[in-house]
């Protein structure tokens, strides 16, 4: 008879078969090489960013915007290039207080925000990061006017490439209509500066990420800011609650397209993360826009620059052009949809001319300049503001504005006082003739002021152009 094996001496030898193959596999998985790699602790990561065009730009009053390291109330005194971990570098170096407007070949400041010493966590594999950096940099709109800062700032990616930077806001109340006057705005957490889209972050040494804009909707309050406009190619704006927070300090409409020939330069730049020491500039790009574009000449002594506003050829056809006798200088400043005065085609919106008009002498220059956005709302309901600066001997000038195309009235207004500036007078629905906006008497003191206007338009009238001109 032969014998069988004994039936739990079988179970044994499966046990124990059973433990070896677990062994084998637990040397594997501790080879080296063969196991996932763990997160890098991160102690000196840096962020490199300009931000976007707009901040590499002039402001309409003449003087750029720009950058400044720590807290900057727009003053020369609160302006630093570096503080803390945070450094400004302007076209490779260390800019100062005078140098920090000059432009390069391409009409750019060249500014760049390094923030230093970000510490955190990096998964090389899966590609989630997450880095806090600490302090504060400044952005400054209109050569000091309208600053605000972003303080610790914390930058976050997930497995699937998608994240955002997320900071503390602070700055100031104000707006165009009152650019004097600044109002320091509680500390705004957990607002979103940056949201980023399918980074490669998978590794250990950092990432390249472009910033949301295009097709993201932002649903303006308009009746403190322009309307979205959504019907351009590129139409976008930053985070809402970015954008939310520039509701209080007036540059709302400066992060989101509003219709104004400058949309272009309002998207976000691509900002670099370097996991340790600090990364290479990244190239600089280029921005085309719409705006119009001026021609000036020289007359004899007394020596007057006359300029003559012509809009871009591009678009749909040519708008109206006005050519300036010596001794005045004039912007035409917004068409609205339709036929032009002059029998032209405009798009639906037109183009303000950018770049300030000066008239200038031996002594002095009286210069006058318009935001770059439009110098009319979406509604058709403000003028300006418009910035006059005269540093010369005392001598009066006069402003004067026209609307052709529709019936309109105005009610001028003085958001600056300064220079001796007086405002003209109230005019009802007649417009078509040549009136005063602001002048200022011979003998008037140095300084600068601005000016702006409500208007009154007639509604269901065809495209309308307003041009103002300085007499002097």
């Amino acid at each position: 008879m032969t014998a069988r094996p004994h039936p739990v001496r079988r179970r044994r030898r499966s046990v124990v078969a059973a433990l070896v193959a677990l062994a084998v596999a637990a040397a594997v998985a501790a080879a080296p090489g063969s196991a996932a790699a763990a997160p890098l602790t991160v102690t000196d990561a840096s962020l490199r960013w300009r931000f976007n065009p707009e901040v590499q730009g002039t402001s309409p009053f003449g003087e750029c915007n720009y950058l400044s390291a720590g807290r900057s109330d727009g003053s020369e005194a609160s302006y630093r290039a570096s503080e803390g971990d945070v450094t400004i570098e302007k076209a490779g170096g260390a800019p100062t207080w005078a140098t920090k407007c000059e432009l390069d070949d391409q009409r750019r400041t060249d500014q760049e925000l390094i923030w230093t010493g970000g510490t955190g966590t990096v998964d090389p594999d899966t590609g989630e990061v997450t880095l806090a950096f600490e302090g504060a940099a400044s952005v400054v709109f209109y050569g000091g006017l309208l600053p605000f800062t972003i303080v610790d700032p914390v930058i976050t990616v997930d497995a699937e490439g998608n994240g955002s930077m997320v900071a503390t806001m602070e700055g100031f109340a104000s707006s165009l209509d009152d650019p004097h006057t600044k109002t320091p705005i509680d500390p705004v957490p957990g607002v979103v500066v940056a949201d980023v889209r399918d980074v490669d972050s998978a590794n250990d040494t950092g990432f390249v990420a472009r910033p949301e804009f295009g097709g993201v909707r932002y649903d303006a309050d308009t009746s403190i800011a322009a309307p979205q406009v959504r019907t351009t190619t590129g139409w976008g704006s930053w985070p809402v609650s970015f954008v939310d927070f520039h509701m209080v300090t007036g540059l709302s409409s400066y992060w989101y397209t509003s219709g104004g020939a400058f949309d272009a330069k309002k998207p976000p730049l691509p900002f670099q993360i370097t996991y340790e020491g600090i990364g290479e500039p990244l190239p600089q790009e280029t921005t085309t826009t719409t705006a119009t574009t001026s021609s000036t000449t020289t007359t004899a002594a007394p020596a007057v620059t006359t300029s003559t506003s012509t809009p871009s050829t591009s678009g749909s056809g040519s708008g109206p052009s006005t050519t300036v006798a010596p001794g005045s200088s004039s912007i035409v400043y917004r068409t609205v949809g339709g036929s032009t005065a002059d029998g032209g085609t405009t798009p639906t919106t037109g183009a303000p001319t950018r770049s300030a008009v000066a008239t200038t002498s031996r002594t002095g220059a009286l210069a006058w300049s318009v935001p770059a956005d439009g110098v009319l709302a979406p509604s058709g309901d403000e003028l300006g503001p418009i910035a006059v600066a005269d540093t010369r001997d005392g001598r009066g000038w006069t402003m004067v504005g026209r609307v052709w195309g529709a019936t309109a009235g105005w009610t001028p207004k003085l958001l600056r006082e300064g220079a001796g500036t007086e405002l003209g007078h109230l005019v009802v629905g007649d417009l078509s003739r040549p009136s005063v906006l602001a002048l200022a008497p011979d003998g008037h003191p140095s300084g600068w002021s601005t000016v702006a206007a409500d208007l009154e338009v007639a509604d269901g009238e065809g495209p309308i152009t307003v041009t103002v001109t300085a007499i002097s």
